[in-house]
C-alpha cells in the first residue's frame, strides 16, 4: 500500500473514531424558499397600501378625519390588490406582498361606521361649547368697546359742563363721538359689516346706541344728557344696559314781559 493509501486509511479511522463527518453540507435555512429566485423587488404599491391603511385607522380613531379615513381605506385596498396582481403576473421580478395592506384598509373602512356614534356624542358636546366660547368672546369685545365709548363720552361731558356760554347738546356730543377716529376704527364683533356706534335709541346686536336727551326743569333751565345703550349677555335674551351722562345745564333764559311805555 502506497503512502497515499495509508493516508486515506488513517483519515478514515480518525473520522470514525472521533465522529468527524467526511463531507460537509450547507446548513438548512428554514426561512428560505427553494421556489424563489434571488434579486426580487417589492411590488409597486404594496408599501403605499400599508401606509394608507395605517393612516386610515389613525384618522378614524380621532373621529375628526372620518371622511379622509374612508378615502385612505379605499386607496389601501386598491393599491394592495394591484400590487398582488402585478406580483402574480411577474413572479420572477416582484415579491408577493402580504395581505397587511388589505387588512388595514378594511379595518380603516369599518372603523368610521363604529366611530360615528362617538363622533355624534363628541359633536353634541363640543359644538355648544365652542359656540358658547364664541359668544363670550363677542360679549367681552362689546364690553371693552363700551368702556372706550364711555370714557370718551365722559371726557366730552367734563368739557361741556365747564364750557361757556352753554353746554353741549346731546346731538353735538354724539357728533363728536361719531367723528372720533379711534371709535370709528372699532369693529362690530357680531357683524363685521356693521358699525359699532349708531345714533339711535335702540341698539342692534354688537352696537352701542347713542341718543340725546334734553329736559327742561321747573326753573326754566335745560338739562342736556347723552344716553348710552347696548345689549350684553351670551344667551338668546341679552340684557339691555343703559347709562346716562350729564352734559350740563343751560342758564335760565330771561324773557322781557313788560310792555313798552308810551
Amino acid at each position: 500500500m502506497g503512502e497515499s493509501g495509508k493516508g486515506v486509511v488513517c483519515v478514515t479511522v480518525y473520522a470514525i473514531k472521533y465522529g468527524v463527518p467526511l463531507t460537509t453540507t450547507p446548513p438548512f435555512n428554514s426561512n428560505s424558499n427553494p421556489g424563489e429566485t434571488q434579486g426580487k423587488i417589492p411590488a409597486p404599491g404594496a408599501k403605499a397600501g400599508r401606509v394608507c391603511g395605517i393612516l386610515a385607522i389613525v384618522l378614524a380613531l380621532t373621529c375628526v378625519g372620518i371622511p379622509v379615513a374612508i378615502i385612505l381605506g379605499i386607496v389601501a385596498i386598491v393599491k394592495t390588490s394591484r400590487a398582488k396582481r402585478l406580483a402574480h403576473g411577474n413572479p420572477g421580478a416582484y415579491e408577493m406582498p402580504t395581505s397587511a395592506g388589505l387588512i388595514l384598509g378594511i379595518v380603516g373602512l369599518c372603523l368610521p361606521v363604529v366611530m360615528l356614534p362617538f363622533a355624534g356624542i363628541v359633536s353634541a358636546i363640543a359644538i355648544p361649547a365652542l359656540l358658547g366660547q364664541r359668544a363670550q368672546a363677542r360679549d367681552k369685545v362689546l364690553r371693552f368697546q363700551w368702556a372706550q365709548v364711555r370714557s370718551s363720552a365722559e371726557s366730552i361731558a367734563v368739557k361741556s359742563r365747564t364750557s361757556r356760554p352753554r353746554p353741549l347738546t346731546g346731538e353735538e356730543a354724539i357728533s363728536l363721538l361719531m367723528a372720533d377716529a379711534s371709535l370709528k376704527a372699532m369693529k362690530n364683533a357680531r357683524n363685521p359689516e356693521d358699525v359699532v356706534l349708531i345714533n339711535s335709541s335702540e341698539p342692534r346686536p354688537g352696537t352701542i346706541a347713542l341718543s340725546p336727551e334734553e329736559l327742561v326743569g321747573e326753573d326754566g333751565k335745560a338739562h342736556y344728557s347723552l344716553i348710552l345703550r347696548a345689549y350684553f349677555g351670551t344667551t338668546n335674551a341679552p340684557a339691555l344696559q343703559e347709562e346716562k351722562i350729564e352734559l350740563g345745564t343751560s342758564p335760565t333764559v330771561q324773557r322781557a314781559t313788560d310792555e313798552p311805555t308810551h
